[in-house]
């Protein structure tokens, strides 16, 4: 830990982590992760990270239909949104009891008391993972251009005499500096919508002091579990293979829905309702943090390591189960295609009729598109639900 104080010693000028390591990565929640796995000696890949979390999915948000969570984040400018998770960090992180790692969320009612909090932390070499609103982050690509509360970074140290905190991102090679009061905005940001807003929440990690932990080889088959019931036997019709077939009946509507007349003020300029919602359907499914093609692309990196964890001892995977991950990881490269090949229309419409977007797309093509998209992530998920513990 490098710590300096004054000549007075009343003021630490600078203090950073000791043995933090960061690796750049696509997801910031997965990225956040895997470093502070590292950190408390469990070396493992970005996509591992992911896949153990479980938390991979879809979700559909139709704000003609049901309350739309970003409707705060959009201004009412588009109608609707997609995602691929299911869900985001939390204690009740899989990944963190397959690795033997208790993680505990806390907030505060005060940007002020959340960083005196993270300064002792830091004081004490405890890196911790913090949500922020990504508006007021400075070497961000939507920096402010839209307000999104979900954004995760690592918080690694401080330098008082410049105020400012060092802080590791995901796409981030190196440390950042970002100053402390816009650290404090980006926590205590109330603008991001009632269910978006980070709330200036933190967390913490710590391993078991038992050393208690399943095998990763059955961990695995936890997390392959887990995430098809986020596709296959969600309750929310919007969600999983569900959401899917909903969005793609959606489709055919959205000449009706998706105006290239109605004009909104966005942070780039005027443009159509249309053209703002195939700007933001591409950024979910290609460039927000997603790791390219909804997530993906970090599955299928994910079960391209499971079998080189599935055949240790104790809990090996028999050489059937390791076959059908083999077997669906061919779909799953197959659903990275699609979910690009639907995007990539999204994107040639925009450069080809911009504010008129919506006629310069093939909608019966982007259904159908879809329509494959659902058969083949059905069955995918499908032939992995024989996976058992």
């Amino acid at each position: 830990m490098d710590i300096r104080a004054d000549r007075g010693g009343k003021r630490m000028a600078k203090v950073l982590i000791d043995g933090f390591r960061h690796e750049v990565g696509r997801h910031c929640e997965s990225t956040a992760m895997r470093d502070m796995f590292e950190f408390y000696g469990h070396p493992i890949t970005e996509a591992m990270a992911f896949g153990l979390d479980a938390t991979m999915g879809f979700a559909f948000w139709d704000a003609s239909s049901q309350e739309n969570i970003f409707k705060d984040t959009y201004k009412g400018m588009v109608p609707f949104f997609i995602g691929g998770k299911s869900s985001s960090i939390s204690e009740n992180s899989l990944a963190c009891r397959v690795l033997g790692v208790i993680i505990k969320q806390k907030t505060s009612d005060s940007a002020d008391k959340a960083w005196k909090i993270s300064k002792e932390l830091i004081n004490n070499n405890t890196p911790h993972i913090i949500k922020t609103d990504m508006y007021y982050l400075p070497y961000s690509d939507t920096y402010e251009k839209f307000h999104f509360g979900g954004h995760t970074i690592s918080l690694v140290g401080y330098y008082d005499d410049k105020d400012v905190a060092f802080l590791y991102d995901n796409e981030l090679i190196n440390v950042f500096k970002v100053p402390i009061d816009l650290i404090k905005k980006a926590r205590g940001s109330t603008e991001c919508g009632r269910y978006m807003n980070p709330r200036n929440m933190w967390f913490t990690m710590i391993p078991r002091s038992d050393g208690k932990r399943p095998p990763l080889a059955a961990g695995l088959k936890l997390a392959i579990q887990q995430i098809v019931k986020n596709m296959l036997q969600t309750s929310l019709g919007s969600q999983g293979i569900g959401g899917i077939r909903k969005f793609g009946k959606s489709i055919s509507k959205w000449k009706d829905t998706l105006s290239a007349t109605k004009m909104h003020t966005s942070p780039e300029g005027k443009a159509s309702q249309s053209y703002l919602q195939f700007e933001s359907m591409y950024g979910f499914i290609e460039e927000y943090g997603t790791g390219g093609s909804n997530f993906r692309n970090l599955f299928v990196d994910f079960l391209q390591e499971i079998p080189q964890y599935a055949k240790e001892s104790p809990r090996a995977w028999s050489q059937e189960e390791i076959e059908i991950v083999e077997n669906q990881l061919l779909n799953a490269k197959q659903s990275v295609a699609l979910w690009s090949e639907f995007s990539g229309a999204l994107k040639e419409a925009m450069e080809t009729g911009g504010n008129d977007c919506i006629a310069h797309v093939n909608l019966e093509e982007l259904r159908d598109i879809i329509w494959s998209i659902v058969d083949l992530e059905e069955n995918m998920f499908k032939a992995l639900s024989k996976i058992k513990l």
